[in-house]
């Protein structure tokens, strides 16, 4: 846990932020008291969101998580799509855990963001891109469906698979989450590649059939699974 340092970019009302803390929580020496469990916390998570009132939400919901302790819970307000602030705000993170806004860039916005659209017109993507770049010694996404297969996405998945030894892919069915308009996947990266990039990548493929969304949603069960091991690609 000392090495952990979480970050939540586009963290909204901070629900990834919650489960962390309590599973890192966990973690810590039952003996500790309760301030200075608290202050390791604080510590070591961090959100950014654009939205102040979802910034202030997110807030909220880690203090009742973490009651009766005071606020300190670092939770900003920033526009990650300007130049230079995702890479900033990433910086340092072990476990980078996110859920992207999934539309493309507006063409306001590409000209607001000229940097970012560059990289990629899918917000998402970006917002992958940079967790990559960032080095985390793992990454959680929730992500558009197709970049588990679609030839767009060929280079990120290329990229996963240079940087992690272990991948896991999750497709999901309509109705997991209660305001997506685009079917979803969860990718899992673990098992950073620091010296040894011939390693072979372990591919753990699932998926989640409509009639087990509700045991999904319940147990986190499956409806298939399948396992391959495959040869390391060169991401750069």
């Amino acid at each position: 846990p000392a090495k952990v340092r979480i970050a939540e970019p586009f963290a909204g009302a901070g629900i990834f932020l919650v489960a962390a803390l309590r599973e890192l929580r966990d973690l810590l020496p039952p003996e500790w008291p309760a301030a200075e469990r608290h202050q390791f916390l604080v510590e070591r998570m961090a959100g950014a969101e654009l939205d102040a009132f979802a910034c202030e939400v997110a807030t909220l919901s880690l203090i009742l998580a973490d009651y009766p302790n005071a606020n300190g819970w670092h939770v900003r307000s920033t526009d990650l799509f300007k130049a230079g602030a995702l890479e900033a705000f990433l910086k340092d993170a072990t476990l980078i855990l996110c859920n992207p806004p999934f539309e493309d860039f507006t063409a306001e916005e590409r000209i607001d963001y000229p940097e970012a659209f560059a990289i990629s017109p899918s917000k998402a993507m970006v917002a992958l891109h940079a967790a990559i770049d960032a080095g985390p010694e793992a990454l959680g996404f929730v992500l558009p469906r197709g970049v588990l297969q679609q030839k767009q996405y060929r280079q990120l998945r290329t990229r996963l698979a240079a940087g992690y030894g272990r991948i896991e892919l999750v497709s999901l069915p309509d109705r997991i989450f209660e305001k997506a308009t685009y079917p979803c996947a969860l990718v899992v990266a673990t098992e950073r590649r620091s010296t040894d990039i011939t390693k072979p990548v372990r591919l753990n493929a699932k998926t989640v059939a409509d009639a087990d969304r509700e045991r999904f949603l319940a147990e986190g069960a499956v409806t298939s699974e399948r396992q391959s091991v495959r040869a390391a690609p060169d991401g750069r």
